[in-house]
């Protein structure tokens, strides 16, 4: 498996041009907010995915953009000038966002060009049928395209002339079929309002372990089950009397638990996790930590935290393992004018360096 072992951001969200180096098998980022961490996170995810669907067929900037609650109020927007900061740096979209690494080149860029004949390949298998009903009843304008160099067909953005009191701006993402995913995947909570479709996407795309993760299941739940059971509308847990439960039965703690086992199953990929914390009682913590240890021999992690407890549990984990893995904690100290400061601290001065810098955990 290739890794990650640096990046360089130009242009996008927050960074004006800024470059993280020299990354390990598991890296914890940790700051105060507003000073990088979920850009970074996401400047990664973006690059390694190059654009392309992940493994829980997530459209990465379709993803981005929702996480951001930004594909909600978008369509009530009525200039773009309040669009553009949530990819552009400053909003500045004379200027494509580039985003390299050692594994890929990633560009994204905002176009007047338009498309002028929705029925031509490649376009006409990618849109909804009603945006060329729009189009030829001019209903809607097709003003702009947000454009990058996966090979996916281009974000539209038209102006409705529809809408009182004001005309407004909407976006309509490309249908992507039968595309092969990308080895990464990225959980936050946001996830987990589609944890039933993402739990079938990784099952699809990865070789999952039922024995063991069934085997987890069961140290941190006071309910005893004996299989687990996907079905069209939710995953179910089964006990041992034929009792079946829906796993969107059980408290958020609960699946954020089930969605990270199934995600460590995952082999030669890359992880991104942002807080993972939330939702956790000190138990689940305990049993996370030592997944993460054992993911980390066939994946490289990437961990955004305020949590003491968390990193002290990781590297209490660690440091028996120390030999066989590296670790690093990135401090993300200010983002200042787009351009950000850090310090990074290796396994055996990451202890006292979290002790240093603890207020910033909180």
């Amino acid at each position: 498996m290739k890794i990650l072992n640096y990046i360089r951001v130009r242009n996008f969200r927050g960074f004006k041009d800024i470059s993280v180096e020299d990354f390990g098998d598991i890296n914890i980022i940790v700051g105060r907010n507003n000073t990088g961490k979920s850009t970074l996170l996401e400047s990664i995810y973006l690059n390694v995915t190059r654009g392309n669907i992940d493994l829980s067929n997530q459209y990465p900037i379709r993803f981005i953009l929702e996480r951001r609650g930004m594909i909600e109020v978008f369509p009530r927007i009525p200039e773009l000038k309040d669009f553009f900061p949530y990819i552009f740096y400053n909003g500045n979209f004379e200027e494509d966002v580039i985003i390299q690494s050692n594994l890929n080149n990633y560009v994204l860029r905002f176009t007047s060009e338009i498309i002028k004949d929705f029925s031509q390949k490649p376009y006409r298998k990618y849109y909804p049928p009603i945006i060329k009903l729009k189009i030829k009843r001019e209903r809607d304008e097709f003003v702009y395209m947000i454009e990058d160099n996966s090979g996916n067909p281009p974000i539209l953005i038209f102006r409705s002339k529809r809408a009182i009191p004001y005309e407004y701006y909407y976006i309509v993402f490309p249908v992507l079929f039968f595309r092969k995913p990308s080895n990464v995947i990225f959980i936050d909570d946001y996830q987990l309002i589609k944890l039933k479709t993402i739990s079938m996407k990784i099952e699809r795309y990865s070789e999952i372990n039922r024995d063991k993760l069934l085997e987890y299941i069961n140290k941190i739940s006071e309910e005893k089950f004996s299989t687990i059971e996907p079905k069209i509308h939710d995953v179910y847990l089964i006990k041992e009397n034929g009792e079946h439960i829906p796993l969107n039965m059980f408290g958020d703690g609960f699946k954020k638990m089930f969605l990270f086992i199934l995600t460590f199953n995952i082999k030669n990929s890359l992880i991104i996790l942002e807080e993972p914390e939330n939702h956790y009682h000190p138990k689940f913590l305990k049993e996370f930590c030592k997944l993460i240890i054992e993911a980390c021999n066939y994946n490289q992690i990437f961990i955004s935290t305020h949590s003491m407890e968390l990193i002290e549990y990781i590297l209490e984990n660690a440091f028996e393992k120390r030999h066989e893995f590296s670790l690093k904690i990135y401090h993300l100290n200010s983002l200042k004018n787009g351009e950000l400061k850090y310090n990074v601290y290796e396994l055996e001065e990451s202890y006292y360096a979290v002790k240093r810098i603890g207020v910033d955990l909180r």
